[in-house]
């Protein structure tokens, strides 16, 4: 798991360093730390592709933007990473609720306050881990959750993935075949394309329309194939059996 700290006090900032990696040593589990003293610069390395899991953020910095308000901006970009703010003012709350946070910590944040944020996030982590599948895409590891992937196109060798709330490429060498053996959800549509059935708005013999406004093209030989897995899946969200994306 992935943790960002950021703080402007260096001495609060190391010793909750040290809190965190003797919580990961008793919970006996692996995690890679990355500390920021800004909002800017943190907001600078996120937007150049730091990656995260949990970030623990400081609402009162002393100089430039706040924890709150880089929050904002990187739930904006990003639904899933958890945010934990360490405050002493209880006026944040409220404000809390809009970018999703989990915990309101106090300082200096006692162990077993600390303990218990970690503990929830980490089982939260554990489900977002069951939920996603690994992809090698240009060099480098990239998890996606199945529910995030709004279609697929072939590209040669390779595949272009597109997601619902990230404007990254996905482009791992692999078939759709494979795709759709390891995400239930996609529905072949044409030789060359798959779509998300949760996002899929409209379908017809010759195109399909995604939430978002997207065409894809549907072959004649997908059509009744597509038509039924559309039905499917729709009918078991209504009697409530959804199956795992």
């Amino acid at each position: 798991m992935q943790i960002t700290l950021c703080d402007d006090e260096p001495i609060f900032l190391r010793s909750l360093q040290k809190q965190i990696a003797q919580w990961a040593e008793q919970a006996g589990i692996a995690i890679a730390m990355h500390a920021a003293s800004s909002a800017e610069a943190l907001l600078r390395e996120w937007e150049n592709g730091l990656k995260t899991d949990l970030l623990l953020l400081d609402i009162e910095m002393r100089a430039g933007i706040s924890g709150m308000e880089l929050a904002r901006r990187i739930r904006a970009q990003n639904p899933h990473v958890m945010i934990a703010f360490i405050s002493n003012h209880a006026q944040y709350s409220c404000q809390g609720y809009e970018v999703q946070a989990m915990r309101f910590l106090p300082k200096p944040i006692a162990d077993e306050r600390l303990r218990e944020c970690l503990d929830a996030a980490l089982a939260q982590w554990k489900v977002a881990q069951a939920e996603s599948i690994a992809l090698d895409s240009m060099g480098s590891r990239a998890l996606l959750r199945r529910k995030d992937i709004l279609y697929a196109m072939a590209d040669g060798h390779y595949l272009q993935i597109f997601q619902t709330f990230s404007k990254a490429i996905v482009r791992p060498r692999m078939t759709l075949p494979q795709l759709l053996e390891q995400v239930h959800s996609l529905a072949r549509c044409h030789r060359a394309y798959a779509a998300n059935l949760l996002y899929v708005r409209r379908v017809s013999r010759d195109e399909l329309v995604l939430v978002e406004g997207t065409h894809l093209p549907v072959g004649r030989k997908y059509y009744p194939d597509l038509c039924q897995k559309f039905d499917e899946l729709y009918q078991r969200m209504q009697n409530g059996r959804m199956d795992p994306v």
